[in-house]
């Protein structure tokens, strides 16, 4: 089972200081006198959900203990609006499950992996990545000069096979280990052919005798190849080679000092560590890369902003900011605030943001906007107006801001994307400064501890 990656965890304090998506128990912050909860987690779409979900909780006005136990109800599987899913590998039930359809696997059935998820998509990837691993029979096990392995399905070698006129050996196995045995087994029976190949490649890794190398398309991206006359030098320089060209990668690497496809980060190390939102994707191919990159490009002919809403008690103002963002560069900011006499706190400054950074974005001339946000009624309110019974003030809010979105998609495309917030990456903590510094808090020093030069 691939059990390789480190577990994760979301962590959720009560004054939102170290909220985040953690790495490893050991890495989870020490905090014995501020409150939290934390909730281990398959995958980062997982945490980011349950993020987002007390995220909400805490912005309808619920409090932290109140916020903890809506997430415990969902945590057991028993919100219906954010129901669980399991994972089951069987032999006569493989697939993943509601918690309802898990009641009906028999007691009885041998199963050999039950896992929990909170989203259905983690789940989904879960099982594709791991069917492989708990497949049953039939194998078949092939050995010629043409091709040898163990397969599942023998139609796919069928022309490798048909007229048996290389001697290969077909033997049909019910589970992996027999088949793996079967085959070491007609392995070292086998004479050695005169030349072995090393050959590393995208899809085909191994040492080839003259025939074998011959199955392999021509179209395969070879990393690395030589030829040896002895099977011990082969099998020698594979293991030297093999894991250097099993972990090669393609790294997209986008920056304000730097962006491109580089197979070292070493060679850019100096760009990076004096970056500004700095983002590397890990490819395992080139073709990959290429893609990913062309799509970053193409996302580069449109304007990124980022904004952020703050509420001051001293002065009772709301204040907002935003950031317009191209090539990973800031070409405008603004703040601004005024006095809030209503119960919207900092959503006034919040749906400001969006508002003006529109107005800006179509004033510059860009015919797309990305606006990055972390309050979920951001997005939520551009496509409907708030039901909200007890608030007043928020059904016009929302009324006023879900008709500016609606008029302003006629002169630019808007594209809504969410992120964590208080997550110290640059843009968004400089967009989180200037709200708070426009609401006029005064307190500033303690929202960004030791970073002061940061925003200099």
């Amino acid at each position: 089972m691939k059990n390789n990656k480190e577990k994760k965890y979301a962590f959720i304090s009560e004054d939102r200081s170290l909220t985040g998506i953690y790495e490893g128990k050991e890495n989870l912050p020490d905090q014995p006198n501020n409150p939290c909860k934390i909730i281990k987690i398959f995958d980062q779409d997982e945490g980011e959900s349950f993020l987002n979900h007390a995220q909400g909780l805490l912005e309808l006005g619920y409090t932290f203990p109140e916020m903890t136990k809506f997430l415990d109800v969902r945590a057991k599987g028993n919100d219906k609006k954010n129901p669980i899913y399991y994972v089951v590998f069987s032999k006569r039930y493989s697939g993943v499950f509601s918690k309802a359809e898990i009641k009906l696997i028999p007691e009885d059935e041998p199963i050999a992996l039950k896992k929990k998820f909170y989203l259905l998509k983690s789940a989904i990837n879960y099982f594709e990545e791991n069917e492989s691993l708990y497949q049953y029979g039939p194998f078949y096990v092939v050995n010629s000069v043409r091709i040898s392995g163990i397969f599942t399905d023998i139609d796919k070698i069928h022309s490798f096979i048909a007229n048996n006129h290389d001697g290969a050996v077909i033997k049909e196995c019910d589970n992996l280990t027999m088949a793996e045995a079967q085959l070491k087994n007609h392995q070292e029976k086998s004479p050695n052919p005169s030349t072995f190949i090393v050959v590393i490649a995208q899809h085909y890794s191994g040492i080839f005798n003259t025939e074998e190398r011959k199955v392999i398309p021509k179209g395969e991206s070879i990393y690395y190849e030589k030829r040896f006359e002895s099977p011990d030098e082969a099998i020698r320089d594979f293991d030297k080679n093999e894991p250097i060209y099993r972990d090669k990668a393609y790294y997209v690497i986008q920056s304000n000092q730097i962006s491109g496809i580089f197979t070292e980060t070493k060679l850019v190390e100096p760009f990076i560590k004096h970056g500004i939102d700095v983002k590397i994707e890990k490819h395992k191919t080139l073709k990959e890369a290429q893609q990913h990159f062309q799509q970053l490009k193409a996302n580069e002919q449109a304007v990124i902003a980022y904004v952020d809403g703050s509420y001051c008690t001293t002065t009772m103002l709301s204040g907002y900011a935003y950031l317009l963002i191209t090539h990973q560069r800031i070409i405008f900011e603004n703040k601004g605030a005024s006095f809030c006499d209503n119960d919207m706190r900092h959503l006034n400054g919040e749906l400001e943001a969006v508002m003006n950074c529109i107005l800006k974005a179509i004033e510059l001339g860009f015919k797309k906007i990305i606006i990055r946000y972390d309050a979920a009624v951001i997005f939520a309110w551009s496509n409907k107006e708030s039901r909200h019974k007890q608030s007043s003030s928020s059904r016009m809010l929302s009324k006023r801001y879900f008709e500016f979105i609606t008029r302003a998609r006629a002169y630019i495309e808007i594209e809504f994307e969410k992120i964590t917030a208080h997550n110290h990456r640059y843009y968004n903590d400089r967009v989180d400064f200037l709200a708070k510094q426009a609401a006029g808090n005064r307190q500033l020093d303690i929202f960004f501890k030791n970073r002061n030069a940061y925003f200099s």
